[in-house]
């Protein structure tokens, strides 16, 4: 292992500053490079990532949850005294810190849980090596950067929250935001840091009470492919940062005709919502 080629220790906000390339990084890339430029110069931080990051440390590190997660207090910050215990309980609080509401903090505690009971994901834990630890290595001249939320000598593991568990509409969310991608790309940044070729779990647990959830394991066929299509869009990204050139869409006008899916017998238009302006 080189210095260039490591894991380390390293807080959520120190990391996510960092330049190296990621997985989200590169999937934007994949939507097209201006999206992984616009990425690149703009950083924004929302409630739902705060929300997720909080569900995080409450499963993966509820050591660290109570110095890094905390419930705000009921108060209508539209009155002089809502404004008051407001600016009394934000005095000091570090800009690092996650705030939840109540009903946040309840849900949070209730999804972590769900799963820090289950003797399955125990099992990983018993089996992990490293807990949210950033690994960096360089590929084909691109220094990338990964954080796997669990890691043992014989898994990855990462945590997703769903609106469903269900086989047929997770599996739609794998092909949707790209979890085939962060796992490929997890498996390859870790093995040009120690050699070791892990199988890539995920554990995807519903937003909604009861808070139940799954774990996945994504087929060696589908993150081979995956990483046969990382290591093309890496050819296209030095070529675009070798001419300083990150197009977007093209404009060329796009028809859109009948799914491939469609046989002709089923109604295609059978339940029609209002969509987007």
């Amino acid at each position: 292992m080189t210095n260039a080629n490591r894991w380390e220790k390293m807080p959520d906000h120190i990391y996510h500053q960092r330049s190296e390339l990621s997985s989200t990084l590169l999937r934007r890339f994949m939507q097209s490079p201006l999206q992984y430029l616009h990425s690149l110069q703009f950083t924004e931080r929302t409630d739902a990532l705060d929300f997720g990051g909080a569900v995080h440390l409450a499963i993966l590190q509820p050591d660290d949850f109570g110095n890094g997660v905390i419930a705000a207090p009921k108060c209508d910050r539209r009155t002089k005294e809502g404004k008051a215990t407001w600016a009394a309980f934000t005095d000091g609080l570090s800009p690092d810190t996650i705030v939840l509401d109540q009903d946040e903090w309840t849900q949070c505690n209730a999804m972590a849980n769900m799963v820090r009971t289950s003797e399955h994901f125990l099992g990983f834990v018993e089996r992990s090596t490293h807990v949210e630890v950033a690994g960096f290595a360089t590929v084909k001249g691109l220094n990338c950067r990964i954080k796997p939320d669990l890691m043992g000598n014989d898994f990855l593991l990462d945590y997703k929250s769903t609106t469903s568990c269900s086989i047929p509409a997770f599996e739609r969310s794998v092909y949707k935001y790209g979890y085939a991608i962060q796992g490929a790309f997890y498996q390859m940044i870790a093995q040009e840091i120690d050699g070791m070729l892990r199988p890539f779990y995920l554990l995807a647990q519903e937003k909604k009470a009861p808070y139940d959830f799954r774990i996945f394991e994504l087929d060696p066929l589908l993150l081979a492919q995956a990483r046969k299509e990382i290591m093309e869009t890496i050819e296209r990204m030095n070529v675009c940062v070798a001419f300083n050139n990150f197009p977007g869409y093209s404009k060329e006008v796009v028809r859109i005709g009948l799914p491939r899916w469609f046989d002709g017998i089923v109604p295609l238009f059978g339940d029609v919502s209002e969509g987007e302006e």
